[in-house]
This record gives C-alpha cells, sequence and structure tokens, in this order.
C-alpha cells in the first residue's frame, strides 16, 4: 500500500520516533508519556492522534486514564 509522502514524513521525525519508543517501552497515561518525553500532553496527544488514524496505535481506557499502545510490531519502508 502506498503513503503520501508528507505522512512518512511525520512518521519519520525525531519526535514520533521517540514517542513510538516509549509507547513500546509502555506508558501509564498520555500525560506519563508527555512527561517521558519532555513535550506537552497536548502535542504528544495530537502525535498519537495521528497515529491513531494511520492505524499505528489504538488506546485503552483504564478508569480515567487512556493508555496508548502500539497495533504494529515494525514498519517497513521500500525504496
Amino acid at each position: 500500500e502506498e503513503i503520501d509522502p508528507a505522512i512518512v514524513k511525520r512518521l519519520l521525525s525525531k519526535n514520533m520516533v521517540q514517542l513510538l519508543i516509549e509507547v513500546e517501552k509502555g506508558v501509564d497515561s498520555i500525560s506519563d508519556l508527555a512527561r517521558k518525553l519532555g513535550r506537552s500532553t497536548p502535542n504528544v496527544y495530537k502525535d498519537l492522534q495521528f497515529l491513531h488514524q494511520h492505524g499505528l496505535i489504538s488506546f485503552l481506557k483504564r478508569g480515567r486514564y487512556i493508555i496508548p499502545y502500539l497495533l504494529i510490531e515494525e514498519i517497513y519502508i521500500e525504496f
């Protein structure tokens, strides 16, 4: 499946890669993830929504916390 180059560029950004690495390690909530990344919760949430729209992550609601988790194991890019 071909993906728009603008989407690929955003997925490969430093912030997005760091975010995916932390989600893979496991986080307690979106605010916990933002704290680990040293970023604002609203900005991290926007990136998570982008990843969710493209089928890379989903969310688990646990009480009042929303926990992102990966739906993929790897991303393969062919040139």
